[in-house]
């Protein structure tokens, strides 16, 4: 990938931007416009609530102003494609998860987007030795799944995490007391995602959904596997659920 300088030289402010990151407060008239400050903050007019569009976009009228510091680990102004660095591979320095920036073998790289779509690392998923957070499972672990034939054990072939930040989850309780924290976007072993989920519906045909509401999301990753099954389903607190990592053959 060639460098990128749009990002490192960002030049003026735009003149609907504010004077500083402390002034961007409240409501705003430009959606989607973004202001880069001196000290690295960013600032977006932005009509989702809680300033951020992943996993979904939950509209706000009128549009308002959202500020991310950068992070201290990371270098001011932005870094460039190629160039040195010697900081943690985990480490993202991009301006959000739909353009990560990581030290990668000593230069920085600009990455695929990142933005989460997965669940939290406690969730527990269905294995012939009972139930396991999600984060512990690793490839070749084996899982409950479904196919043609019913439910099926088999290996795990891919696991998945993302490093997130004001990242928000669709907090589910289910009839039976099982309570799931998933990103919105995230599937369900019928097509739907978990937006979708809303009191007195199902989120497989064994489980009501008793509540299903936007919260803020305690976790600085989310998580996800793919079972090596035809559907790529998982049971996550005795609910089918499907995976991000793989779309489903159906």
């Amino acid at each position: 990938m060639q460098p990128r300088t749009d990002c490192a030289d960002a030049g003026p402010l735009p003149s609907a931007c504010p004077e500083s990151p402390e002034a961007a407060a409240g409501e705003c008239d430009e959606p989607t416009l973004a202001c880069w400050y001196d000290d690295g903050t960013i600032c977006r007019c932005l009509p989702c609530l809680g300033g951020s569009e992943y996993p979904i976009c939950q509209t706000i009228d009128p549009p308002e102003w959202f500020c991310k510091e950068r992070n201290a680990a990371c270098p001011n102004p932005m870094p460039q494609a190629g160039t040195s660095c010697d900081q943690p591979p985990e480490l993202s320095c991009g301006p959000g998860c739909e353009l990560p920036i990581r030290c990668q073998e000593g230069v920085w790289q600009y990455g695929q987007e990142m933005c989460p779509i997965c669940a939290a690392p406690d969730t527990p998923v269905a294995t012939p030795q009972g139930e396991r957070a999600m984060a512990e499972l690793a490839p070749g672990d084996l899982v409950y799944s479904v196919d043609a034939s019913g439910i099926v054990v088999v290996p795990i072939v891919r696991v998945g995490s993302t490093p997130v930040v004001n990242h928000r989850v669709v907090h589910v309780e289910l009839a039976g007391g099982t309570v799931l924290e998933i990103s919105a976007g995230h599937p369900t072993a019928d097509g739907r995602t978990f937006a979708d989920l809303f009191a007195g519906g199902q989120l497989d045909p064994s489980h009501t959904v008793l509540s299903a509401e936007m919260v803020e999301y305690p976790h600085t990753r989310t998580y996800d596997i793919l079972p090596g099954s035809n559907t790529g389903t998982y049971f996550a607190g005795g609910a089918l659920i499907g995976s991000t990592l793989a779309p489903p053959t159906r």
